[in-house]
C-alpha cells in the first residue's frame, strides 16, 4: 500500500514540475528544426538477417540456448491453464488476414470447405469456411507437437498427416504427426525425429517422408516405418505424383533421383544438362510432377534449382528419365529476378492442374511458365503477383 502511495504522489510532484516549466516557456521564441533519420527497422534486409532474427525470438533466457519442443510444449499447457474468466474484454481490431510464413496448406479430402494449414514456426490452423476465417488447433499443440511445420498431406482414409522441421533453419522437429478425427486427437508416426516433406497419393494409405536419414514410408497400423533404399544420406526433398507411380526426391548434395515403379526402384538422374540431367550441388532443389499425364501418356517432372538467387529449372515429359533445362541462372538486377537472394529461403514450384506444361513457381511474387516449343521444350515467363499489392 505506501508504495503505491509513493509512486502517486512522485507522478503528482513529476507532473506539477513539467506543468512549471511549460508555463515559464515562450513558445513564440522555439524554432521549429526537422533533420531527417533512417529508422533500422524499416530498412530491408535480406533472408539471412530474417532467420538471426527469428531464431533469438525463441532462445531461453536463462540458458542462452534454443528453446527445446518439450519446453514450447509446457508454456502451451500453462497458458492454456490460465484463468480466463477474469473480468477483461477484448475487442480484436486485426488485422486477421496475415498469417506468416505458411509453409503448408492442405484442402480436407472429406469436406472441401475445410481448409488446414502450417507455419513455419507458428503451429497449425484450421478453417471450415474455405479460409474466410481461421482457428488455432489446440489440440495439436496440447499433444506436444512442435510449432515448426514443413508439410502436410492426407491420404484417401481422411488421415491428416503433419511434418516438423526444417532444412534452413536452426530448429528442427519433433517427428510427423497424424490425426484420424479431424484433429481431435493426435499421435505421431513411430520412429521419425523430424521431416521437411510428407507426401502421399490416391492410390493407397501410404505416406512417403523425407527425413536426415533418408526416404521413409508407412501406413496407419504398421507397427513400423519402412526404409525405401535409394542412395545414402538424408533426402531434403521429395514428390510423389498422384497415381503414385512416380516418385522423385534429393538426396545428398541435392542429386535427383526418380522411381517411374511406386518406389520399388530409384534412377540417379544427376549430371549435366548437356546429358539430360539435372545438376548437383544446389543450395535447394524443389520439384513438382504433373497431377494428370500429358499428351504422351507420361508424367511431366519439373525441378527449380537455386542458391541466393536462381540457378536454373529443368522439366521431363517422359516421367523422369530425360531432363531439359529450359531456363539458367538470373539474380538482381536482371528484371527475371524470381528470389531476390532468398533462393534458399523460399522456393517452390507447382504444376497448374490440368495442364502438365505449365508451372508456378513461388519466390518473392509468384511467375508462371507456359512451354509454347516442343523439342527442345521451351516457353515464357509472366509474373502474375506483386507481393505489396492486396489480393483483393
Amino acid at each position: 500500500m505506501n508504495k503505491k502511495n509513493y509512486l502517486i504522489g512522485s507522478v503528482v510532484v513529476a507532473g506539477a514540475c513539467a506543468l512549471f516549466a511549460l508555463g515559464n516557456l515562450d513558445f513564440s521564441k522555439i524554432a521549429g528544426s526537422y533533420s531527417k533519420k533512417n529508422l533500422s527497422i524499416l530498412q530491408e534486409q535480406n533472408a539471412n538477417a530474417a532467420m538471426e532474427w527469428m531464431k533469438a525470438r525463441y532462445i531461453d533466457v536463462t540458458t542462452g540456448q534454443p528453446v527445446s519442443n518439450e519446453k514450447l510444449a509446457e508454456i502451451q499447457k500453462q497458458i492454456s491453464k490460465l484463468d480466463i474468466n477474469k473480468n477483461i474484454a477484448f475487442t480484436d481490431e486485426g488485422p486477421d488476414n496475415i498469417g506468416g510464413r505458411t509453409r503448408a496448406i492442405q484442402v480436407d479430402r472429406t469436406w472441401e470447405n475445410r481448409l488446414w494449414a502450417g507455419g513455419v514456426s507458428g503451429g497449425l490452423f484450421v478453417s471450415n469456411n474455405k479460409g474466410n476465417s481461421w482457428e488455432r488447433v489446440t489440440s495439436y499443440m496440447n499433444a506436444g507437437a512442435s510449432p515448426f511445420i514443413s508439410s502436410m498431406t492426407q491420404t484417401p482414409d481422411g488421415t491428416l498427416y503433419v511434418s516438423t522441421g526444417s532444412n534452413q533453419e536452426s530448429w528442427s522437429g519433433n517427428g510427423v504427426w497424424y490425426s484420424t478425427d479431424f484433429g481431435t486427437t493426435w499421435a505421431t508416426v513411430p520412429g521419425v525425429s523430424e521431416s521437411t516433406e510428407v507426401e502421399s497419393s490416391d492410390a493407397d494409405n501410404y505416406v512417403w517422408m523425407a527425413t536426415s536419414t533418408g526416404l521413409k514410408k508407412w501406413k496407419l497400423g504398421d507397427p513400423s516405418i519402412t526404409s525405401v533404399s535409394v542412395a545414402s544420406g538424408g533426402c531434403f526433398a521429395l514428390k510423389v505424383s498422384k497415381d503414385g507411380e512416380v516418385i522423385v526426391g534429393a538426396y545428398g548434395s541435392n542429386k535427383t533421383w526418380v522411381s517411374s515403379d511406386g518406389g520399388l526402384t530409384f534412377a540417379d538422374k544427376s549430371g549435366t544438362s548437356a546429358n539430360n540431367l539435372v545438376p548437383v550441388g544446389a543450395g535447394r532443389i524443389e520439384y513438382s510432377v504433373s497431377p494428370i499425364k500429358n499428351s504422351s501418356n507420361k508424367h511431366s517432372l519439373y525441378a527449380v534449382r537455386t542458391n541466393s538467387n536462381l540457378l536454373s529449372m529443368h522439366v521431363s515429359h517422359d516421367d523422369g528419365v530425360t531432363w531439359t533445362q529450359f531456363v539458367g541462372a538470373s539474380a538482381p538486377p536482371s528484371d527475371f529476378d524470381i528470389y531476390r537472394d532468398q533462393g534458399t529461403y523460399n522456393s517452390i514450384v507447382s504444376v497448374v492442374p490440368n495442364n502438365p506444361e505449365q508451372i508456378l513457381i513461388g519466390g518473392i511474387d509468384i511467375w508462371s511458365w507456359k512451354q509454347t516449343v516442343n523439342n527442345p521444350p521451351s516457353g515464357g515467363f509472366e509474373k502474375v503477383t506483386q507481393w505489396f499489392v492486396s489480393p483483393s
